[in-house]
């Protein structure tokens, strides 16, 4: 007797999504949730970007000293994720926008947590840091793959 994946495909596409391109870009319900998505991605960059200019000098003391300028990294760390956060809001430039964060949140868990994860007075937060990094990262690339397919996007 053969078993019941051997006979039926897990997920046979319907008429209604074959002729619907744009199910994609809808959830179970029909409705589109990108914009949501977006924005409530966007929220902890803007969050964040806006800390660097009302933390700086706290925010100064994590930039290694190998870099120089500590206040002009942070500054220029901030303005990055709030540019980041308004491209992801509009859906205008998402695609450069969601690889800068990706690639900034890398350099931060490189240069900031990872070294943070060496003493013992700071492992703690360097590490739920650095996993927070880690999980908004992963979630740019994948902003990344969930619009790649829409030019006006990019």
């Amino acid at each position: 007797m053969a078993k019941l994946s051997e006979t039926t495909p897990a997920f046979t596409p319907t008429p209604a999504i074959i002729d619907d391109p744009d199910r994609a870009r809808r959830g179970a319900l029909g409705v589109t949730t990108g914009p949501v998505a977006r924005t409530l991605f966007a929220i902890p960059f803007l969050v964040f970007g806006l800390n660097h200019f009302l933390m700086t000098k706290q925010m100064a003391a994590l930039v290694p000293e190998w870099l120089g300028a500590p206040s002009f990294w942070v500054y220029l760390t901030g303005a990055a994720m709030i540019a980041g956060a308004i491209a992801i809001v509009t859906g205008r430039f998402i695609i450069p926008a969601a690889i800068g964060l990706a690639s900034m949140l890398a350099v931060f868990i490189l240069t900031i947590h990872i070294p943070g994860m060496m003493h013992e007075q700071t492992m703690q937060l360097s590490m739920i840091s650095a996993l927070k990094d880690f999980a908004l990262g992963a979630a740019a690339l994948m902003t990344i793959r969930a619009v790649g397919h829409d030019p006006t996007s990019a």
